[in-house]
């Protein structure tokens, strides 16, 4: 992508420093001696014309230094700076005479520069030629009276082929009457005007005139500085704006806007700038799918004008669709047409008014060229404003440990720009651990500033920390003061837009506009976890290689072991939002919790890789909604606006190496609060889930953080249909008779503190039972939809979740669930969908939250299988949906990993650092030790997962592990969400039994390791209130036969209680029900 606006000047760069020998004319001693005088005296003047005059000698001796710094002090007759191109170089050839059907004979000059890289065309009439010969002339005269300019041979105007405009209009009437021209005559006369033009590029280089003559050919700055960008470089001209939507209405703006600003065609996008001479960008039109060129038509009677109710009767619209099938031209003698017309996409719209008709009809014929071609502008599948991309590279990563790693990978190799957009970000997050300050966030995006990388940043604007504790002002400050190089945006303005519930919750880094990663994961604290979820990170535990601990010092977090973080999760990184909210972020050293008492709680997500033309797509959705932002807000600083990248082409890819086997299409979420498109609602997220589902042979996978679909609490209706297609296919494959089955892993309870009968706890109520009533609780849940339609549900679909276990400091066990934040749907192991969209109406309406997601389908086909019979899959689906149930089924996938890449095979994902897993806590070291005696507990074998649908490994293995996890964790812990908890009076039960295993396992520690330095010691407990030493061995035992996290959601928690209307407090109905759904 390109991006301008930062500097109005300096589109060529120069290297290199002085040449060895001097210039012949002294031209650069005369520039450095008319640097100290002031302009216009008539000394100054005639050395800058002896200057101009010996430029292009001094360029062929090799002397581009100073013909930078003429191009930088030199002005035009207006005082504005010279278009930095050497005319002379400019190649031009006039090869074609148009005739139009308005009347007009048009001569096609071709033109290119920068040795070929920049081709464009120009149609201009010969009065065009006779209107700039005429104004030079008359320039050249004005300077000699004045006595401004020294007349010279070399600088004198050419003289103009007056005979060959007298034999062109003879031959254009006689065209008209016979039909054709003599062609070589017509050969000819081209050749004449060639002649002119090619003699005024010599010899206007580097002179006042430049400027004059680059409007004529449409050579401007901004043009130059696309040449070395891929795609289409359409018409240019001038155009005065006369009205704009959704923009600032200041002052300057207004005054701004009256004066003609230089417009430039591109492939999918219009470019204004402050002027032909500017690379200050002043605004980017996209072309989307609701673009249009719209056209005011006044009719004329008693030849008096009239408007008002006819005038907008008339108003003709002409749409990119249309632009290709109607004529651009007017009714002769019943319609007069102004030079007026409109642009209008989904977001806004501009009245302009061109020069002349011919000026506007060419402006048309460009736009109408270019969207012909852009796939930006064609319905796309699921409605998607992004279309399908083939060939394409596409890597999934699972946890935080890989997708962070591969993060940081990226933006180390960046060269140009780095584009970040996160509903959260913490800039003293480490990418890799154990933590050093060379990967530590913030450090890395500085040392790239310094090296010349533009980076730029969305925030999300919370509207209050305590609902939302991200603090984005902390950010946005902290990053800011890092480098100029880095801006950063926060939105959206929420009492302008009215907007209070609803976020940004697109999770995106695209480097270099050619790796794009997206998925679940914000670039901030808490995220970053390995496969095994330890659930205890204490440094004063003994480390495996004995070193000791030196206290914290800047810039590091916490305490350091071997020159990085004695702790993997640093400082608030180590944290439990079931437990604690964020706060106070700019200090990021400071412990949330105890860590000798209170566990973490471990991370799962899932995230993409996408390299190539998805990455562009990804890029233009950060660039519109970077450019909505900088129009809506007044900035102390200034912001550059950024330009959609071009399309690759197929000999790009290959020469890049970029084609994989992956057909690859960007989804999103988005409507009028956030992406500012009046009247339409992009929903291609949902769109893209519901067509998947429907069109599912076999098998559905879906881990999201949250369910809530197709239900209705409180006489609300959940309206996204998600919950429904999985009943409509389900009900489909019972009648059919064909195999078909769903497995959803959602989290165990929401992420937000405090307990299910606390005041404060209104949001995990309303979640836990709108969850409730979309599974299985009610008439219009799923269970009770399949029910009705004679359907047994636990036939074709179960719900699951994710606990694991560990042991603090002192002995004490504890547990806690793993919190599922991906948003990632595996169907028949041919496709997937991984990105940021919860399964809620706020993501999926398209009104509310806004949401990212990649729809990957791989072409590349294995020979698997399905409920025993041969059913080819996709690498990619098929990978990820293996190594997700894997790890969750306590397969160690990190072994598995580094087995295959020792083996010389193709390991399912990268281990970053040579699949290299820190040793955090016991849940890395005793994972996969199995407790002897236990016959009970299942066997996993990590090859009987390729048929999900198999009774040997559904029922014997997946389900199996599930309910003796559930199991075990219910006979150790009681923990709660639990189904056998189903009134308050339980629930209280099971809460007392966690007290009373921890304080177990405090007097443990106090038995065993004696108490604390300066605390009291601790009494002796009753025996009926607390467990005995060998009880808690015993226990310990007992959740070590465990395999992996993998446990039953429990739909019927509290369901008494909520049928007797006693589950949700008074004070939950506060707050809309569409907050939390």
């Amino acid at each position: 992508m390109s991006e301008t606006g930062a500097e109005p000047q300096g589109a060529v760069d120069a290297q290199g420093g002085a040449p060895a020998t001097a210039p012949p004319s002294g031209g650069a001693r005369a520039m450095l001696k008319h640097l100290r005088h002031p302009r216009g005296q008539r000394a100054q003047r005639t050395a800058q014309d002896q200057l101009a005059l010996h430029a292009p000698q001094e360029l062929s001796a090799g002397v581009l230094a100073s013909a930078l710094l003429a191009m930088h002090m030199e002005r035009d007759e207006y005082g504005h700076e010279l278009v930095p191109v050497l005319l002379h170089h400019v190649q031009l050839d006039v090869s074609d005479t148009v005739r139009t059907n308005s009347g007009h004979t048009l001569l096609k000059i071709d033109l290119s520069y920068s040795v070929g890289q920049l081709h464009w065309t120009i149609y201009r009439e010969v009065r065009d030629l006779i209107g700039l010969h005429t104004s030079l002339r008359a320039r050249e005269v004005q300077g000699r009276l004045s006595r401004r300019t020294v007349h010279d041979a070399e600088t004198a105007l050419p003289s103009f082929p007056t005979a060959y405009v007298r034999n062109f209009f003879s031959l254009q009437r006689g065209g008209g009457r016979s039909g054709t021209p003599d062609r070589d005559a017509a050969r000819a006369q081209r050749d004449a005007f060639a002649t002119y033009l090619r003699e005024l590029l010599r010899r206007f280089t580097l002179r006042p005139q430049t400027n004059r003559l680059c409007r004529f050919l449409e050579l401007s700055a901004v043009a130059l500085q696309l040449t070395c960008v891929p795609g289409t470089l359409g018409k240019q001209g001038e155009l005065r704006i006369m009205s704009r939507s959704s923009y600032k209405s200041h002052m300057h703006m207004v005054r701004q806007m009256l004066r003609p600003k230089w417009f430039v065609v591109r492939d999918s996008f219009i470019l204004i700038v402050e002027g032909l001479y500017s690379l200050q960008v002043y605004d980017v039109f996209l072309m989307d799918q609701e673009f249009e060129v719209r056209q005011r038509r006044h009719f004329h009677r008693n030849n008096k004008a009239y408007s008002g109710e006819h005038q907008s009767s008339e108003a003709a619209s002409l749409s990119t669709a249309a632009l290709g099938e109607r004529e651009l031209e007017t009714q002769r003698g019943t319609a007069v047409r102004r030079h007026a017309f409109e642009l209008v996409n989904s977001e806004r719209r501009i009245r302009l008014v061109a020069h002349s008709e011919r000026e506007m009809e060419q402006f048309f014929a460009s736009i109408r060229s270019c969207a012909s071609r852009n796939v930006f502008g064609q319905p796309n599948r699921f409605g998607s404003f992004a279309p399908i991309r083939r060939g394409v590279c596409v890597q999934w990563l699972v946890d935080g440990r890989d997708y962070f790693w591969a993060v940081s990978e990226a933006i180390a190799m960046a060269r140009e720009h780095v584009y970040i957009h996160d509903w959260w970000l913490s800039p003293e997050m480490y990418l890799r651990r154990p933590g050093t300050p060379e990967w530590r966030l913030d450090n890395l995006l500085k040392r790239k500033a310094e090296e010349g990388v533009r980076i730029y940043v969305i925030l999300y604007n919370e509207v209050s920390n305590q609902f939302t504790p991200t603090d984005s002002a902390y950010t946005k400050q902290r990053l800011m003061s890092l480098h100029p190089q880095i801006y950063v945006q926060r939105s959206p303005s929420h009492f302008k837009t009215g907007t209070f519930y609803w976020v940004h919750h697109e999770k995106l880094c695209v480097v270099d506009e050619m790796v794009a990663f997206v998925g679940g994961f914000d670039l901030c604290f808490g995220r970053w976890d390995t496969p095994s979820h330890a659930l205890v990170d204490d440094a004063a535990l003994a480390p495996p290689d004995g070193a000791e601990c030196s206290p914290p010092a800047p810039p590091f977090l916490g305490p350091v072991r071997n020159d990085a973080e004695a702790h993997i999760w640093p400082g608030q990184d180590y944290a439990n939002e079931r437990i604690a909210e964020w706060h106070t972020l700019n200090r990021p050293e400071m412990d949330l919790l105890t860590r000798d008492r209170q566990p973490r709680m471990p991370w799962h997500d899932t995230g993409a890789q996408v390299i190539g033309q998805p990455a562009r797509d990804l890029c233009r959705h950060f660039c519109q909604r970077w450019n909505m932002l900088l129009r809506s807000k007044a900035h102390s600083r200034r912001m550059p606006f950024l330009l959609p990248p071009p399309d690759l082409t197929l000999e790009q890819l290959r020469s890049l190496e970029l084609q994989g086997t992956c057909d690859v299409q960007v989804c999103r979420s988005g409507g009028p609060w956030s992406l500012n498109t009046q009247g339409r609602v992009e929903h291609s997220v949902q769109n893209a889930y519901l067509k998947a589902i429907q069109m599912s042979e076999r098998f559905v996978y879906i881990e999201n953080q949250f369910f809530v679909s197709s239900t209705t609490m409180d006489g609300t209706d959940v309206e996204n249909r998600i919950g429904l297609a999985l009943v409509e296919r389900i009900i489909r494959a019972h009648r059919e008779g064909t195999p078909f089955r769903a497995v959803v892993v959602i989290p165990l309870t929401p992420g937000f503190p405090s307990s299910y009968d606390h005041s404060d706890s209104g949001p995990v109520r309303i979640i836990t039972a709108l969850q409730s009533m979309s599974i299985a609780r009610g008439p219009h849940s799923l269970f009770g939809r399949l029910l009705r339609a004679g359907v047994n549900p636990h036939e074709y679909i179960e719900f699951f979740s994710l606990r694991t276990w560990g042991k603090l400091r002192h002995g004490q066990l504890t547990t806690e669930q793993v919190y599922i934040h991906g948003k990632v749907m595996v169907v028949d192991d041919r496709l997937a969908i991984i990105g940021s969209a919860n399964i809620n109406d706020r993501s999926q309406r398209g009104d509310r939250d806004s949401e990212l997601a990649v729809v990957v389908q791989d072409t590349d086909m294995l020979d698997g299988r399905m409920a025993g019979e041969p059913f080819p899959v996709g690498r990619f689906a098929h990978t990820l949906r293996v190594r997700l149930m894997r790890e969750h089924a306590g397969v160690d996938v990190d072994a598995m990993e580094r087995s295959a890449g020792a083996e010389g095979g193709v390991p399912m994902s990268r281990a970053p650092g040579g699949g290299k897993t820190p040793s955090i806590s016991r849940r890395s070291t005793q994972r996969g030790r199995w407790q002897a005696g236990s016959s009970d507990a299942p066997a996993v074998d990590a090859a009987a997962f390729s048929d999900p649908l198999a009774a040997s490994f559904y029922e014997d293995t997946w389900c199996r592990v599930a309910d003796y996890n559930t199991g075990v964790y219910r006979r150790v812990f009681q923990c709660v969400p639990d189904d056998l908890v189903k009134t308050w009076g339980e629930y209280k039960r099971a809460m007392l039994w966690a007290e009373r295993l921890e304080r177990a396992g405090r007097t443990r520690s106090g038995q065993e390791t004696g108490a604390r330095e300066g605390s009291e010691p601790l009494s002796p407990p009753e025996p009926s209130d607390t467990f005995s030493a060998s009880e808690l061995e015993e226990m310990e035992a007992l959740l070590h036969t465990c395999r992996g996290t993998l446990v039953h959601y429990p739909a019927l928690f509290l369901e008494q209680e909520s049928m007797a209307n006693n589950f949700l407090f008074p004070m939950d109905q506060i707050n809309p029900l569409a907050v939390y759904d």
